[in-house]
């Protein structure tokens, strides 16, 4: 194999692909990029951790003869970055050996075989989903915090796509709170509903380039695959039952308070200072008389701050972990927002105050 580009070019090429590689793992060969080489000169980089991969969109070389290899990630990319500018020329021998020349700095560094490497799993192109990449993203940004960390329950390590006529939806749930953000879309009968893991959609979100460029989205039993910019993303799918969240939003509640979103934020990350462990040391907002006042205790101190709210129904004081108040305020639009709640010991609806596709749900700590 040999191929000549500019580094600019192929380190592009390189970060993007490295988001799929595994960082440890007993297969060395998921450490590795693979680059191939076609007999028309277009060369593309594949990273696979069996998860997640990604695979670059085809681009021409400037010199090249066909062929692949797979090289280690992590030191493929250090050379790439600190070579000289200019174009890099890599050429392997019979035993998968690669020389790197850019200018008058050489390195050679031991790869296996192509062959050896995953390629990505095919995923039937037969019906797709094409959705704007800003509102994508923008979907991405809105919920990708509330996906939970742990793996006691896998499925909640993901987002749940809701596709249907007339919206497509991305809820995430970790079991303190749950987000939903969706987007309109035009009915044409499609309907998919499958939970993507959250790496998945978190590259996909980075990926994604201007707010004018559509993403098709294609689903099998057990994967899905994104076409974005020329770039092809594949994801296992998650199995499992997810959360029941549709009766979770009720329009009921005993106190509807309206605030200024910035505001808020800014109480709330203030008060959030003081206690270093959010559930012993829990942020509490006591409303009445057109007021807010938010107060949190530990032993390094205490706080209090106010601002002006508007009430509708009854006073009351409840308790939160202060980021899930504050994440929530950080992605939703507009000035004004809306927290509806039952009692002290249910749940929290949090809105845009002209909101009607977003919603948060935020679950109080006993105190």
């Amino acid at each position: 194999m040999k191929l000549t580009c500019p580094k600019h070019e192929l380190l592009e090429r390189v970060n993007l692909a490295s988001k799929a590689v595994s960082g440890k793992t007993a297969l060395k060969i998921l450490e590795c990029l693979l680059i191939i080489v076609d007999e028309s000169g277009m060369y593309r980089l594949i990273g696979n951790d069996l998860a997640i991969g990604i695979e670059t969109a085809p681009t021409q070389a400037e010199r090249f003869e066909p062929g692949g290899v797979a090289l280690d990630a992590r030191l493929f990319s250090e050379i790439i970055r600190r070579a000289p500018e200019g174009n890099i020329t890599i050429t392997t021998d019979e035993k998968n050996a690669a020389v790197i020349r850019a200018g008058r700095y050489e390195s050679r560094v031991p790869g296996s075989p192509a062959d050896d490497f995953p390629f990505l799993t095919e995923v039937p192109k037969t019906s797709g989903y094409a959705v704007p990449s800003g509102a994508l993203r923008d979907m991405i940004r809105r919920t990708i915090f509330s996906v939970a960390t742990d793996d006691l329950k896998p499925v909640m390590t993901g987002e749940l796509i809701e596709i249907a006529d007339g919206s497509v939806r991305l809820v995430s749930v970790d079991g303190f709170r749950i987000s939903v953000a969706q987007a309109p879309r035009e009915p044409d009968g499609y309907r998919e509903t499958t939970v993507i893991p959250a790496k998945t959609l978190s590259e996909v979100a980075k990926i994604i380039g201007g707010d004018d460029e559509t993403v098709t989205v294609y689903f099998s039993d057990k994967h899905a695959l994104f076409e974005l910019g020329g770039c092809v993303v594949v994801t296992r799918l998650l199995e499992g039952e997810f959360l029941k969240y549709e009766n979770l939003f009720t329009g009921d509640y005993k106190t509807l308070v309206t605030a200024d979103r910035g505001e808020l934020l800014d109480a709330v990350d203030r008060a959030g200072v003081i206690g270093k462990d959010a559930k012993k040391h829990p942020v509490l907002l006591s409303i009445s008389d057109r007021s807010m006042v938010i107060t949190s205790r530990a032993e390094m101190g205490d706080s209090r701050d106010e601002i002006d709210v508007e009430i509708d129904g009854a006073p009351i004081d409840i308790a939160f972990n202060p980021r899930f108040i504050t994440e929530p305020l950080k992605v939703i639009d507009g000035e004004r927002v809306t927290l509806s709640f039952q009692t002290p010991l249910t749940p929290c609806v949090i809105r845009g105050e002209a909101d009607e596709m977003n919603k948060y749900l935020v679950l109080p700590l006993r105190v």
